[in-house]
């Protein structure tokens, strides 16, 4: 009896010593987003534990036909999944073409570690993902495309939207 208490309490202390120690050094995971990110990270959110099955159809749904956006690279592996879209031009603002930006362009990237197999019926891979909005520009100084923050409130919004509508249909497709 003493054996069966004393595992699930090392366990759950463990858990939570690793979880603040990965809290604390993550430095932009979890969460963060907006114009402060000079290396031109629009937006970063821990997406969680999520059924690969489920998150497969989550994006297929929202990133790809909702967002319309293209899948540049897939790999998906036994430890590690890596996703990465094509780059979405966009036309400069006219703040932006103030500041000399010529041309601006975004994609979105996921990646994602397994944690192991989910409780449900066929007992899939879980893996935890995060997903990275990236940003570059080029300038009238700087010909080449190069890491920006943006200050377009348009993108960073249409971004959350597609972040809040990704976690929302893993969510669903989880109960279902």
């Amino acid at each position: 009896m003493r054996r069966t208490l004393v595992f699930p309490l090392v366990v759950a202390l463990s858990t939570v010593v690793l979880g603040s120690a990965c809290a604390s050094g993550s430095g932009g995971s979890g969460g963060s987003e907006g114009p402060s990110n000079a290396d031109g990270v629009l937006l970063t959110k821990d997406l969680g534990r999520v059924d690969a099955n489920f998150f497969a159809d989550a994006m297929q749904k929202v990133l790809l036909r909702k967002y319309a956006y293209t899948l540049r690279r897939r790999e998906e592996q036994f430890q590690n999944v890596y996703y990465e879209t094509e780059w979405e031009l966009r036309n400069p603002t006219p703040e932006e073409r103030r500041q000399g930006i010529t041309d601006t362009r975004h994609r979105v990237v996921i990646q994602g570690r397994r944690m192991g197999t989910s409780d449900v019926a066929g007992a899939t891979q879980v893996f935890r993902l995060s997903l990275r909005a990236e940003h570059q520009v080029r300038t009238i100084n700087l010909p080449n495309w190069h890491p920006a923050p943006s200050f377009n409130d348009a993108l960073l919004e249409n971004l959350r939207r597609m972040v809040s509508d990704l976690e929302l249909e893993v969510r669903s497709g989880v109960r279902r």
